[in-house]
This record gives structure tokens, sequence and C-alpha cells, in this order.
């Protein structure tokens, strides 16, 4: 966990735990196991943009409660979206662009 008070603020409030749990009743599977075509239950909320890229608690409060900024993935895929988003290779980012235009795609068209 964050040493940063106002994420650990953030994600032990009522607001984010009533937002995590309205976000896995409306999607209780994870949504990067469908893009691969497999069915397994989400058990994490995850934020897409991190809480703590915001420079103010005020951004960090947009961040944290923007239910566009949440997926619900399972522990692996969970995994895998942190240590994607601290490999910042040229591999890390076009495989996460190509997950995200599926998203898309999937949503949108």
């Amino acid at each position: 966990m964050s040493r940063n008070e106002d994420y650990r603020r953030l994600i032990t409030s009522p607001a984010w735990r009533r937002l995590r749990t309205q976000k896995m009743a409306r999607c209780p599977l994870c949504e990067d196991c469908l893009l691969e075509g497999r069915t397994r239950l989400a058990t994490e909320v995850h934020h897409v943009t991190p809480i703590e890229r915001g420079r103010s608690a005020e951004e960090m409060e947009k961040l944290a409660f923007d239910a566009h900024n949440l997926r619900s993935l399972c522990e692996k895929c969970h995994q895998n979206a942190h240590k994607m988003s601290k490999n910042r290779g040229k591999k890390a980012i076009k495989e996460r662009n190509g997950r995200e235009v599926r998203r898309f795609v999937k949503r949108w068209l």
C-alpha cells in the first residue's frame, strides 16, 4: 500500500467502498479476461489512471471516484496491470494500447 496519506484516506473511505461495491455489482467478471475470451470472476477494482498521478488531493479524489477510471479485474490481471504500468517499455505500451483499443471497440462499436 502507498505511503501517501491522501491515497490511504481515499481508498479506506466509505465512499470508495460503496463505489467499489457498485462497480463489482455492475461488472462481476474480469474485463481483461473477457477481452481474451475467458470468463473469470473479478476480485479487484483497478484504477486505470492511478490515483497517485493526481498532483493535489482534489485531483486524486477525482481519479479515485471517477467510475470511468475503474476496471473489474481478477487477481492475476490486476497484478499484470500493475506490472505493465511499472514497465514503460515499447512492448508494454503496445500491449496496453492493444487492450485499450479492444476495450473501446467492445464498448462503443
